[in-house]
């Protein structure tokens, strides 16, 4: 059963050791009022990198929002937070 609310619009396995993600955007774009927990989940190791990543919330259901961007880290996007960078 999973504790993490939501699913992840983009998951690194937890098999991986090297992945280098660059200039990713995720958007909020939902009719319902749907929380995400992360826009991006992986392991924590030390080949697995992001730079400059960005999320954005888009006119959608009040309540709904992206609650960070890595694994519990960077800012939310919501109705009160319309971008986030990492």
């Amino acid at each position: 059963m999973r504790s993490i609310e939501g699913y992840a619009s983009i998951k690194v396995g937890s098999q991986v050791s090297s992945f280098d993600g660059r200039g990713l955007g995720i958007y909020c774009f939902f009719d319902h009022p749907v929380q995400l927990e992360n826009a991006i989940e992986t392991p924590r190791v030390g080949g697995v990198t992001f730079q400059h990543v960005v999320t954005q919330w888009f006119k959608n259901a009040e309540g709904s929002g992206i609650n960070h961007i890595i694994d519990g880290a960077g800012l939310a996007v919501n109705s009160s937070n319309l971008g986030a960078t990492y």
